[in-house]
């Protein structure tokens, strides 16, 4: 949990991995070790032998897991490479902790909350609206029950099955609960990082007809809004095979950028080296992109960094 100045940094990363079978979560493990992360937070967990696979190697990598088992359903889980670690997911209390947990992660920075998240998806057969409506509610609720503390420093990172109203693009077929949701995370202060960094918005995943959706998410509770280091959505997991969604990444930092920058220090995160012309683009997916500076610019949507800062 230290930058390349000793500084104390936090970086995490959420990626569906889409209740992966052995061989699956055998690349997706091989993927993530090449992304070194302090929290990680898989989505769409499941009982199989992909799932067991990737937390027992998670362990033997020197993880805490925090997981529970979702039976027949799918769930997620929360990876952090601290022990000083407790439970919340009780406290959150949602009506699907498999869905939801929860940590509270003791660091040299102080105490942070963290939670993950994976939505019902958008089935409306058998009850599974209700369902998801429920539990969506519930989190609400169990976040706001968060002493004031926790909820300023919560990080809230997984798959939300669902876009806020203004979406880009408007996408019919859901519902004013589900628009609900993102309202109520912004009532308690939690941005996501995108929004943070005022860039473009993103895509995280895209369905079989082309229509491309953010579903994926790193949220930051309020306190922890002025030091967001960089994000990054990438899409080689995707395009790779080892799910059908973008990874997320996000880097928080010891001080405030205001603070950074009166010291003197002006990037918060290392640049990233390597990137070439024609590397797929953080921020759509595109192939069409242009190196410069060690970056990469994107015709496609124009982001001006591959890493979406």
């Amino acid at each position: 949990m230290r930058d390349e100045r000793g500084a104390w940094a936090l970086d995490v990363l959420t990626l569906n991995v889409g209740a992966a079978a052995f061989d699956r979560a055998e690349g997706i493990l091989g993927w993530l070790e090449l992304r070194p992360a302090d929290v990680l937070v898989l989505t769409e967990t499941s009982a199989g032998t992909g799932t067991s696979l990737l937390i027992r190697r998670l362990l033997k990598q020197g993880f805490e897991v925090t997981w529970q088992h979702p039976g027949a359903d799918r769930g997620a889980l929360i990876a952090t490479r601290s022990p000083n670690v407790k439970d919340l997911t009780d406290l959150v209390a949602s009506t699907m902790p498999w869905r939801s947990p929860a940590v509270q992660l003791e660091t040299d920075d102080g105490p942070l909350a963290i939670v993950g998240v994976y939505a019902p998806s958008r089935d409306r057969r058998n009850g599974r609206a209700a369902q998801k409506r429920e539990f969506l509610e519930s989190l609400a609720s169990g976040l706001a029950a968060l002493a004031e503390r926790l909820q300023g420093r919560l990080l809230l990172l997984g798959d939300h099955n669902t876009v806020p109203r203004d979406h880009i693009p408007q996408h019919s077929g859901f519902t004013s609960w589900e628009y609900q949701w993102h309202h109520d995370l912004l009532k308690l202060g939690l941005r996501n990082v995108h929004a943070l960094s005022e860039a473009k918005q993103p895509h995280s995943w895209i369905g079989r007809t082309g229509n491309a959706y953010l579903y994926d998410y790193v949220h930051l509770g309020e306190a922890l809004h002025g030091r967001l280091g960089g994000f990054t959505y990438l899409h080689t997991p995707r395009q790779a095979g080892l799910s059908d969604h973008a990874a997320v990444t996000a880097t928080i930092t010891a001080r405030s950028k205001d603070a950074a920058a009166a010291a003197g220090v002006v990037n918060q995160v290392a640049p990233r080296s390597g990137w070439q012309a024609g590397d797929p683009c953080g921020a759509c997916g595109s192939p069409n992109t242009h190196g410069y500076a060690g970056n990469a610019g994107c015709r496609s949507c124009h982001a001006h960094d591959m890493d979406g800062s």
